[in-house]
């Protein structure tokens, strides 16, 4: 059944069937239940970085979970409406009793779940050449839920440039830029990129991400 048909008229959040979940359906939700359990204080985008950060390092498993996966937005619907529902509903609740299907379904960059696994995967900071998981925490940090909706809801003509969004919110985690200048990059970026691909750039994403923040000063 479609996500669309499980929602009905968002009144109501779609019922929890464990019997119909898959092992690592029920193991996903099983590890959502143990961090949700000990961060119920969090609230807003301090919930937001926490549990991306647990979602991406902890409750998917990097060597299982490919790229190709992370791209199918059924995935993440069926996650979103019908495996945990209840803990995204933490961070969407209902306005005027009715529950934002955005982030549960309807526009796929603005499921929650999709949208902070990508946001980790586009901000990884790497020391030696190993993804760095404190250095990305302390860059998530530094910005915002504007950051995100920057980030990931603007991939571009081809998709992500990767290396370009993590050189980005590199500077942002190092204060070079605050997150007003993030969104003015990324915007500038969605136009440029159609003539210029930041990795052939003079000095490559480097001077790319140098030449967006001179423009933008």
């Amino acid at each position: 059944m479609s996500s669309e048909a499980l929602w009905g008229d968002g009144t109501r959040l779609p019922e929890i069937d464990l019997e119909d979940f898959t092992v690592d359906e029920k193991n996903f939700r099983e590890k959502c239940e143990h961090f949700f359990q000990g961060n119920q204080s969090l609230e807003s985008y301090d919930l937001d970085v926490s549990f991306s950060l647990e979602l991406y390092f902890d409750i998917l498993d990097l060597s299982k979970f490919s790229l190709r996966q992370a791209a199918d937005n059924s995935i993440w619907n069926r996650l979103a409406v019908q495996v945990v529902p209840d803990f995204v509903v933490k961070r969407w609740p209902p306005l005027g009793g009715i529950y934002p299907k955005d982030h549960f379904w309807a526009k796929p960059q603005r499921n929650w779940l999709k949208s902070l696994w990508w946001y980790v995967h586009l901000s990884l900071q790497h020391t030696n050449g190993t993804s760095n998981r404190d250095e990305t925490k302390i860059t998530l940090l530094n910005g915002s839920t504007d950051s995100i909706q920057a980030v990931v809801e603007r991939p571009g003509p081809g998709g992500f440039r990767v290396d370009f969004c993590r050189e980005v919110m590199g500077r942002l985690g190092k204060h070079e830029i605050d997150v007003n200048m993030l969104k003015k990059i990324m915007k500038l970026n969605t136009a440029k990129v159609c003539l210029v691909e930041p990795s052939l750039y003079g000095c490559g994403v480097v001077g790319y991400v140098d030449s967006l923040i001179v423009a933008i000063s």
